[in-house]
């Protein structure tokens, strides 16, 4: 299943950054200009995730973006990167229990780690895929 979650998310590399970076790009602005931080996670899993599920989990001033029903990416607004963590590892437990027991990747990018918004979405699409094929590649080494 990791494999074709890969396949699909590659597939749609540059479908998935445009419509990222669509929503990234406010923020970014925000950044550049008044100094607003802000991080960007995204959160993929072989099986599918309610965005009825995510959405309490988040406030107002954030912005969830479903790229499909096993792949999306939230915008934190005022989050530097130590709290962007933590934010992000309070969701991968709560999204545990949505995904019982299969996997589920994510990439955590603040907004200060790169030049611009398109660069910080190409890094944590970059990170994601390169973690789910490192799962893909365990999985083929181990059987």
């Amino acid at each position: 299943m990791e494999k074709a979650l890969f396949e699909k998310i590659h597939y749609n590399f540059r479908t998935y950054s445009e419509k990222i970076v669509d929503t990234v790009a406010g923020y970014d602005y925000r950044y550049r200009r008044y100094n607003v931080k802000y991080t960007l996670v995204l959160f993929a899993s072989p099986v599918s995730i309610l965005k009825g599920f995510v959405e309490p989990m988040i406030r107002k001033t954030d912005t969830i973006v479903v790229l499909n029903s096993r792949f999306f990416a939230i915008v934190f607004d005022g989050v530097d990167e130590r709290m962007g963590l933590k934010v992000s590892d309070n969701m991968f437990v709560n999204l545990e229990a949505c995904v019982f027991g299969n996997e589920i990747f994510s990439s955590v990018v603040n907004g200060s780690e790169a030049d611009n918004a398109e660069a910080v979405v190409r890094k944590a699409l970059n990170t994601l895929v390169d973690e789910i094929k490192v799962s893909v590649d365990d999985m083929v080494v181990s059987r």
